[in-house]
């Protein structure tokens, strides 16, 4: 006969280690987002100089990872918050609801630039293009400062379990895909193919997209409380466990960059007090 215990373990974190977290966290989308302004504006300015599509579309995509940078910078703040009574586990998926709005983000930008390239296509626009040396200055110089960016970013999301910092860290990497078929393809526009300056722009909405479906992929699992860990792997370390007799009812979740995990655990006739 045995004793059936209830169980909750999850990943406590001290309130002022989660507050340390958050500000590092915010620090870093401050840094990004200075950095991401620079790239926008640079492009923007590029692009309307040489009357391109594809490096102003460009330029409006990284306008974007602006954005998301502000309001990664809010929720962040938000999702620092210890549990109330109200939010008995916090608020630590606001984060990854902020994660999940990015992909919403990169979707509205990705109908824009396919609208603005079919107009060009549907009335035969034929612009009269100045692609100079300085234009791939810009695009040079912006694309290794994206670079920058990713592999920071996505070493701080590792270090502060940042659902955001690595949603952002996917946008900004397709900044980089972005900006290498603008390169690719601007010596052929300054050739005389004007078409592909639009076709260049329908290939930077596709990344973009694609972009967007991996970050949906990531997040919706967490927003939906998926399993976070292998129930195998948690049967397996809990039976080993001196007077376990059997473990059933294993559920997982991840919250705010931590894994919880509820179990039924059957222990041996034992004091209560050792059981717990």
């Amino acid at each position: 006969m045995g004793v059936q215990l209830p169980t909750t373990i999850e990943a406590e974190m001290d309130p002022s280690a989660a507050e340390s977290n958050s500000i590092a966290t915010r620090r870093v989308l401050a840094l990004i987002l200075t950095l991401n302004l620079v790239v926008c504006f640079a492009k923007l300015a590029a692009g309307a100089m040489a009357h391109s599509l594809a490096v102003m579309s460009d330029g409006v995509h990284s306008s974007i990872d602006a954005i998301n940078n502000i309001f990664g910078i809010v929720l962040l703040r938000i999702a620092a918050k210890g549990p109330d009574a109200g939010h008995p586990y916090g608020h630590g998926k606001i984060e990854t609801l902020g994660a999940f709005s990015i992909a919403g983000f990169m979707l509205i930008t990705c109908y824009e630039i396919v609208k603005q390239s079919v107009v060009r296509f549907w009335k035969g626009e034929t612009p009269s293009f100045e692609i100079t040396t300085l234009t791939f200055v810009v695009m040079g110089t912006t694309l290794i400062i994206n670079i920058f960016v990713v592999l920071y970013e996505r070493a701080m999301a590792r270090r502060y379990s940042s659902e955001f910092l690595y949603a952002d860290a996917v946008h900004t990497q397709s900044d980089i895909l972005v900006t290498l078929s603008v390169l690719a393809g601007l010596p052929l526009v300054m050739k005389g193919y004007v078409v592909l300056d639009a076709l260049l722009a329908l290939v930077i909405s596709g990344v973009i997209a694609w972009s967007g479906f991996l970050v949906l992929r990531r997040t919706v699992p967490v927003l939906l409380d998926a399993a976070a860990v292998d129930d195998g792997l948690v049967h397996k370390a809990a039976v080993q466990i001196p007077g376990v007799v059997e473990i059933n009812d294993i559920r997982s979740r991840m919250h705010g960059g931590q894994k919880f995990i509820e179990l039924t655990m059957v222990v041996s006739e034992i004091d209560l007090r050792e059981a717990h």
